[in-house]
């Protein structure tokens, strides 16, 4: 079974892209994943993680959430590669987003639409 769930923050600004031609939209990000165990030094150590989402959970979380806020994740690990401009084999793993879940705002004061105000919005088909 290939299933990933994950709690954390939003590393960069949030953007998602329509592809061409097919104007599918996508988002590529990085989640800041805490453990839940402290090491020697007495702190946490984070993990950063690269994140994808396609289609409509892509424009969910464009619209809803910022740089910096917490959300949940669940989803499947997955592994791709691709020859980058210098002709070398570049090898990803990522975590395809199949649900997402808008838990907190890094800054509440900020005016923008929250998920929250329409109970509907939470759940994508």
């Amino acid at each position: 079974m290939n299933l990933v769930s994950l709690i954390g923050r939003v590393v960069k600004e949030v953007e998602v892209q329509q592809l061409q031609p097919s104007g599918k939209s996508v988002f590529n990000n990085t989640m800041a994943v805490q453990n839940v165990y402290r090491n020697n030094h007495d702190s946490y150590h984070s993990h950063f993680i690269q994140v994808v989402a396609w289609g409509k959970i892509a424009e969910r979380i464009g619209k809803f959430v910022k740089k910096g806020d917490r959300i949940g994740v669940e989803g499947r690990l997955n592994t791709r590669r691709y020859t980058n401009k210098n002709h070398q084999e570049v090898y990803v793993t990522e975590v395809v987003i199949e649900q997402v879940y808008f838990l907190e705002r890094k800054h509440e004061t900020e005016e923008i639409e929250s998920p929250f105000e329409d109970p509907q919005s939470l759940f994508v088909e």
